[in-house]
């Protein structure tokens, strides 16, 4: 070769060096400018988005407060409440609106709730005592009560308190006086913390909510890295070049570049916040979008570099012979270069594409109060936005360990009918026995190399499905669903992508838990209006009415059911507060004193009170009424008021008062009675006794010179004074057991030797004389001892016997002493006699009752003798029954317990 040749060779080839150098530097500029336009503008739809969803939760929240003030403003209940205690600084009402207030601000997480009055000054503060509470003048506050409106001021400081807040303004206009609600929010607490969070982990995104104030631009919320920026940070409007200040004065909402005032170049999204004269910021550092490019670019420059080197270093070795060689290695490294290209631009679409799914997901949840609905859009949200092939989610039923579909999208059909076990749920997620999980979701990139060795993984890898992935969706530690995406992509899920799906997961368990806090909300509001609606009912059927009342010389009346009107005659209206008249007017005078009394003694013991008076009706009428109520304490012991109930009892005192009458004459009469025959009975008895005596005497001088009919006329006149000082006896012993002066004296006895053997002794001869025949059965070998009085016993028995003798013409007498199967001891007087009536048995221990009355009865007795026996069981602890027919006997059975 030539020297010519030579050198033409070298400069085409330093020619070509150079070519391929600014090739290699044109290509690598073109592919970092689109890959920085692509990135910018996937990073500009995301801020939007961001943007847009803090937007909308600072709206919602900023709603959410002027509604709690409009739920105030609306209680009628409260409203009247306030207006009462404005005017009357009632301490009871005090407590009542100061534990509303306490609700609402631990309910509403607000910093305090105060109460001012006309004056400016504070009646009723609901605070926590370390609070720096805000002063507000006279003047202000009779502008806001005169305003009539509900109004919010700006994030500000008091002059009088260091700290941030924002006041709600719920104005009571009274007739008489009128006061203002003022409800303090920190943002501190939860509108600042909301506006910071950031959707996903960075370094450098800020959110900012300023204003225009004057010729600046004031930051109203904590900066993320300007501490103590609220209300102090501002930017001047001369400075044109900052992003924030050129939104302001441009007042249209969009995407603007500039540096901020920290002197970086960001990227903003600007946007005013609906109803209020602030503007949302959300921004990001340029240097944190585009690091990843900057690396990828560096890389590039630095392989590119390297070729260049290695082309050099190869024409300084080789000339004609390795031009080929050459330019199939610089084809090689293009080839690269568009691989690495593509796998970048591939991957930031994905990413693009998830972040836009998160996004419009999170939209739906914002806007879809429906369970399923909502399930069924962000499936559909992911087969549009994410370009998965199939998605679905599936609610988790523990009881039945099943696995339920609930929404899905996508073309793939057998999908549809396919998914994991129960079985296998738990093993992937680890389950625990309480339901809780220790992982929040499960990949397989690739389902050929799958850990889950299944029917349906073995199903979905036939129809070309490659990777799957398994989001656990929570509330309240528990997974409920599972959001799963399908792919006919190997190793389709990267790391970011996945970080991503699973704060989408987490932020679907977020909205259910709402959903479940606002299902329970509003099924405790319905429960909370049926049992008004229930008590309401209840009241108005009851005979009276029901009340609630101060404690005070009026018993100033708080509440009375509708019964008041049939009651008092007054109506609810007339008594309610003392309007027109107390209820205390309506009580008689002689009954206050009594009524107070009785109420004090019953708070000292903390006890119902219960008691009867009368009071006047409208109409003049008197009438009885029954009242019994309860005084109701705080938690400090300090009484709040008495509830209770009074009913009208007039027609039942007045008949209780005709009933103790009749009682009264019928004690006085029967008590005459009694001392009456007690009285005649002993009249009789002493003389009787002396004739006995003397006849006795009589009979013995003259045994032996009388005939037989004259003895048989002595023993006529023994047997009829006898009957006649049994007769007395009788009545003597019931006039004792009505005026209650029988004394028993109990004392352990033998019933077998004690009572049966010696009553029976003393029967044997009239049983003999009239010709009847008499069994005495004792069980052998057993115990009849007991304590008890003995003479009663012995008059039962006696009793028993004398009417069998009596009413037995022929036949058999028996007495029987056992104990029976309950270990009891029985008494059994049985005979053959006439028996009785099922009629007469049922007043057969009634005093002074018998079978056959009148003069025409065939047998002798005055009808004392088994009521005085049913007295003496009484005595002693003994049940006395009866079994008879009429004229086949009877037998009368005493059990002793």
């Amino acid at each position: 070769m030539t020297g010519k040749n030579l050198k033409k060779n070298r400069n085409r080839l330093v020619i070509i060096y150079l070519f391929t150098i600014i090739a290699i530097i044109s290509a690598g500029l073109l592919i970092y400018f689109a890959l920085k336009d692509n990135l910018k503008k996937a990073k500009t739809n995301e801020l939007q988005s961001i943007g847009q969803l803090k937007e909308s939760q600072i709206y919602d929240w900023l709603s959410e407060r002027f509604s709690d003030a409009k739920n105030i403003q609306n209680n009628p209940f409260l409203i009247r409440a306030l207006k009462k205690y404005c005017s009357s600084k009632d301490p009871i009402l005090r407590a009542e609106i100061s534990n509303y207030f306490d609700n609402i601000r631990y309910s509403n997480n607000y910093a305090g709730i105060y109460l001012i009055d006309s004056l400016g000054e504070r009646s009723i503060t609901s605070a926590p005592t370390s609070l720096e509470i805000p002063i507000y003048s006279s003047e202000f506050v009779k502008n806001r009560i005169n305003d009539s409106e509900i109004r919010m001021n700006d994030i500000h400081r008091a002059h009088n308190t260091k700290r941030t807040h924002l006041d709600i303004f719920i104005p009571v206009a009274s007739s008489d006086k009128s006061c203002l609600i003022v409800l303090d929010v920190d943002p501190f607490a939860y509108l600042y913390p909301m506006i910071n969070k950031a959707p996903y982990e960075t370094e450098t995104m800020e959110f900012a909510v300023a204003k225009r104030s004057g010729d600046k631009v004031l930051f109203l919320n904590e900066l993320r890295h300007k501490k103590g920026s609220a209300l102090h940070s501002s930017l001047p409007l001369t400075k044109k070049n900052n992003p924030t200040v050129k939104g302001v004065l441009r007042g249209v909402n969009g995407i603007i570049e500039g540096v901020d005032y920290r002197n970086k170049n960001v990227i903003i999204d600007f946007r005013s916040i609906r109803e209020t004269d602030w503007f949302l910021i959300t921004k990001q550092d340029n240097d944190e979008i585009f690091a990843d490019l900057h690396l990828r670019g560096y890389l590039i420059f630095t392989l590119a570099s390297f070729l260049i080197a290695i082309m050099g270093f190869l024409i300084f070795l080789v000339f004609r012979d390795n031009d080929k060689k050459l330019l199939q290695e610089q084809l090689k490294s293009e080839s690269e270069k568009t691989a690495l290209t593509n796998k970048y631009n591939n991957r930031i679409i994905k990413l693009n594409r998830t972040l836009t799914v998160l996004s419009n997901i999170n939209q739906s949840i914002v806007r879809v109060k429906d369970r399923n609905r909502l399930f069924q859009e962000a499936c559909n949200i992911a087969i549009n936005d994410g370009k998965y092939s199939f998605a679905k989610i599936c609610e988790i039923e523990y009881e039945n360990r099943k696995i339920k579909l609930v929404a899905k999208a996508g073309e793939t059909e057998f999908l549809r009918r396919t998914f994991i076990s129960f079985d296998e749920f738990e093993k992937l997620f680890e389950i625990n026995p309480d339901h809780s999980f220790n992982k929040e979701y499960f990949i397989s990139q690739n389902l050929d190399d799958s850990e889950l060795n299944t029917d349906w993984i073995k199903e979905i890898n036939n129809h070309n499905i490659k990777s799957f992935g398994a989001f656990a969706i929570s509330v309240n530690g528990k997974i409920e669903a599972l959001f799963s995406f399908f792919s006919e992509t190997d190793n389709f899920f990267e790391s970011k992508e996945i970080d991503i799906l699973k704060e989408l997961a987490m932020d679907l368990g977020y909205a259910l838990e709402f959903m479940l806090e606002e299902d329970k909300r509003m099924a405790a509001e319905y429960q909370l209006s049926e049992n008004q609606r229930m008590l309401e009912t209840l009241f108005s059927n009851l005979p009276g009415m029901a009340y609630r009342c101060k404690y005070d010389d009026d018993w100033t009346m708080l509440f009375m059911s509708e019964g008041v009107q049939s009651l008092t005659g007054y109506s609810r209206e007339a008594i309610l507060y003392n309007n027109l008249i107390s209820y205390n007017e309506i009580i008689l005078p002689e009954f206050r004193k009594m009524i107070s009394d009785i109420t004090e003694k019953a708070m000292r013991n903390k006890s119902q009170h219960s008691f009867i008076y009368k009071i006047k009706r409208a109409d003049g009428e008197l009438r009885w009424v029954w009242e019994k109520g309860k005084t109701i304490f705080d938690e400090f012991g300090e009484i709040l008021f008495i509830e209770g109930f009074i009913t009208d009892i007039n027609d039942l005192k007045n008949y209780e008062e005709e009933i103790i009458l009749a009682r009264e004459q019928a004690v006085k009469a029967d008590k005459v009675k009694t001392e009456f025959l007690a009285q005649m009975s002993h009249e009789i008895r002493s003389p009787i006794n002396v004739i006995l005596s003397f006849l006795s005497l009589i009979k013995e001088e003259v045994s032996e010179i009388v005939d037989d009919e004259v003895s048989e006329g002595f023993n006529s006149i023994s047997s009829a004074s006898k009957r006649l000082i049994r007769t007395i006896d009788l009545i003597l012993n019931m006039s004792e057991m009505q005026l209650g002066s029988y004394i028993p004296s109990f004392r352990k006895i033998d019933l077998e030797y004690d009572i049966i053997n010696k009553v029976v002794n003393e029967y044997r001869e009239a049983i003999r004389i009239k010709g009847l025949d008499f069994q005495l059965e004792v069980t052998p070998n057993v115990d009849f001892s007991m304590y008890a009085d003995e003479y009663s016993l012995g008059q039962i028995v006696a009793n028993l016997i004398d009417n069998a003798i009596k009413y037995t013409d022929t036949g058999t007498i028996k007495v029987s002493l056992i104990k029976n199967i309950l270990n009891k001891i029985e008494i059994s007087i049985s005979d053959t006699g006439i028996g009785m009536s099922d009629e007469y048995k049922s007043r057969l221990f009634t005093p002074f009752s018998q079978e056959e009355e009148g003069y025409t009865r065939k047998f002798e007795g005055t009808g004392l003798g088994l009521a005085l026996v049913k007295n003496y069981c009484s005595i002693n602890n003994a049940e006395i029954r009866v079994e008879s027919e009429k004229g086949e006997g009877t037998s009368f059975i005493i059990t002793f317990y």
